[in-house]
């Protein structure tokens, strides 16, 4: 064990959070603490332009390196903007690096000599480091990461992530509410069917029969996500009360829409990460093979299928890509009145 590394002698941190929404929503609990345990030091991140989008409202950092370009692209017509990152990233002389989502940029900070690198045990650059910490397998959570700060010698305590929404894009979606007729007092449900892979996604005719029931609950519902996940996605035509959204917002418009929700419905970590950590009543539908944030969030209520292990066999345990089907049977199978019966009761007891 050793002392922690005094504030006096970090003046610029750089944090590389390159990864997906929920990852850095779950890393933003080690980005305060950091703030907080440095308060003199200048803290830089290194994002992609969406992880930009989930971070600049929070006021943490002093400044943004925004790179699109992975370090090892094969492609030459990007090199010139990754040296240009690399250029900036050089000149700003950093005392202490975490790779906090973004391991591919260990070599980099080891061949500029950035003296204090922060990295995860199980990284293949692992050796390029100075300080490791452990996150163990499937296990990526707020808690893991903060053994980023405990790997320096601190003590840190478990806090749950929050977000916050711009001014801008709140004023964004309340003028575009307005337009859409949709009054402050009206139910508002923020649907997000898709997900990065097919398997994940649920079909056109659950996604109807879902959208149908809430509408006629008298509330209105947005269908949210990329204008390629709603590709060929049919939905009921002549019925105002509900908004196809897909491929129309930001990141950011899209989080001032789940903020204005009374409850949010969805099959991807992305979105459930944004409503848990906003505190918004969330309903999740979720894998068997996949539950590790059923229970992270007060505010989101987990509905697995209640069938039997059938399907398992057809499904691998570690891999993210692994079920086999597409649709995924255990998603398409929990029922609509269920789903329905559940955001009702979270609209009528909302949690604290």
């Amino acid at each position: 064990a050793k002392p922690p590394i005094p504030p006096s002698e970090v003046r610029k941190i750089l944090i590389v959070c390159t990864g997906l929404i929920g990852d850095t929503i779950m890393g933003i609990p080690t980005m305060r603490a950091f703030r907080r345990l440095y308060p003199e030091a200048r803290m830089v991140a290194l994002v992609m332009p969406h992880n930009k989008q989930l971070l600049e409202p929070l006021g943490l950092f002093e400044e943004f390196i925004v790179c699109s370009v992975l370090p090892f692209t094969i492609w030459p017509w990007r090199w010139p903007k990754l040296w240009s990152v690399q250029r900036q990233i050089r000149q700003e002389d950093f005392d202490l690096a975490l790779l906090l989502l973004g391991g591919d940029w260990a070599p980099y900070f080891y061949r500029i000599g950035i003296p204090i690198r922060i990295d995860t045990k199980g990284s293949f650059f692992a050796s390029l480091a100075t300080h490791l910490y452990e996150v163990p397998p499937r296990l990526l959570h707020p808690d893991t990461l903060l053994n980023a700060l405990r790997s320096l010698g601190w003590e840190v305590a478990l806090e749950m992530p929050e977000i916050r929404v711009s001014d801008s894009a709140r004023e964004v979606i309340s003028r575009r509410l307005r337009e859409w007729g949709v009054s402050p007092d009206e139910k508002l449900i923020v649907f997000h069917p898709f997900a990065s892979t097919a398997n994940r996604t649920l079909s056109s005719a659950k996604v109807e029969r879902i959208a149908g029931l809430l509408m006629q609950q008298g509330w209105r519902v947005a269908i949210v996500g990329s204008a390629s996940h709603a590709r060929g996605l049919a939905l009921p035509r002549g019925a105002p009360e509900l908004l196809n959204l897909a491929g129309q917002l930001s990141l950011s418009e899209s989080m001032a829409l789940i903020a204005r929700a009374d409850a949010v419905l969805t099959t991807d970590s992305g979105p459930l990460h944004i409503a848990g950590a906003l505190g918004r009543p969330t309903v999740g539908l979720f894998r068997a093979i996949r539950p590790e944030y059923a229970s992270l969030y007060p505010s989101v209520k987990a509905l697995f299928w209640k069938g039997g292990a059938e399907c398992l066999p057809h499904c691998t345990w570690d891999s993210w890509y692994g079920c086999q089907e597409a649709p995924c049977r255990q998603l398409e199978a929990i029922s609509e009145d269920t789903i329905l019966a559940t955001i009702k009761a979270l609209i009528a007891s909302p949690p604290r």
